[in-house]
């Protein structure tokens, strides 16, 4: 939550969420699922965003920050991947 932080400048601003298919993905096996902004004043510290995994399973997430707020670090608390079981 942004109000336990220490300074606002570390906290998560954007990112992109990928998927991979294999068991041993490489830079070129990530397959872009979607993208957020986690809004620093926004109405709750819990915030949800869409993916785009059109019908598709994934063995790996990958969860890579673009931007933080200002500061040199970036700090997550949780981050929380959701969906529906495949065959």
């Amino acid at each position: 939550s942004p109000s336990i932080v220490i300074t606002k400048l570390s906290v998560l601003k954007d990112f992109q969420v990928s998927g991979a298919k294999t068991s041993a993905p490489g830079e070129g096996d990530l397959q872009l699922l979607g993208t957020g902004r986690y809004e620093l004043e926004g109405e709750s510290a819990v915030q949800q965003f869409r993916l785009d995994a059109k019908g598709e399973s994934y063995q790996f997430i990958h969860f890579n920050v673009t931007s933080n707020y200002g500061a040199r670090h970036t700090c997550i608390y949780r981050v929380r991947i959701h969906g529906d079981p495949t065959e």
